[in-house]
């Protein structure tokens, strides 16, 4: 009879086992697809953004002069002339803007490459942090004493923290993407 208990009791911890580690692979997996996705749109938003703008090629236009000219005595006859420069310099001032557009997409499209496997790899550590307070959570509840008690919960305090500082440096990449975007598509 005791084995029987024995062997259901193993049972139901070992079930316990599994499904906390799956769980944990779940939500680890959604954060991670998640992050992809963020990836994957942020990338294509930068790829899709103009390298030249419509307010460049307005420096294309004309400087346009309009002036009376006249001598003194003859002020009633004026004649009206009517200037029109063109400076052909604005061309290159276009492929300037052009290139700098095109270096800070290559920088931005990096850099989100970079933020996204930071954000990758903090989840990895975050959900390693989490199975270690759930083992210690484990470890807490089987032992009876209260000094060790203590020492647990302060070790499983002191990762909450970490996971805590974890989840902020995620959304602040996520964030640091975003404004990637919007400073290369503006």
């Amino acid at each position: 009879m005791r084995i029987i208990f024995f062997f259901i009791i193993m049972l139901l911890t070992l079930m316990d086992f599994v499904s906390a580690d799956e769980y944990y692979l779940k939500q680890k997996q959604i954060e991670l697809e998640e992050c992809s996705k963020l990836t994957m749109s942020a990338l294509k938003r930068i790829r899709a953004a103009r390298k030249s703008r419509a307010g460049d090629y307005l420096k294309l236009l004309p400087d346009i002069t309009v002036s009376k000219r006249s001598p003194v005595d003859q002020f009633e006859q004026d004649d009206i002339y009517l200037g029109v420069s063109f400076s052909t310099s604005n061309i290159f001032d276009i492929a300037d803007r052009y290139k700098e557009r095109k270096k800070e997409q290559q920088k931005a499209l990096r850099s989100v490459q970079s933020l996204s496997y930071k954000t990758k790899k903090l989840i990895h550590k975050k959900y390693q942090l989490m199975e270690r307070i759930w083992k210690l959570k484990q470890m807490r509840k089987s032992t009876g004493n209260p000094v060790e008690i203590s020492s647990i919960d302060e070790k499983i305090d002191t990762i909450i923290l970490s996971v805590t500082e974890i989840e902020i440096d995620i959304e602040k990449a996520y964030a640091e993407i975003e404004f990637l975007c919007v400073e290369v598509v503006w």
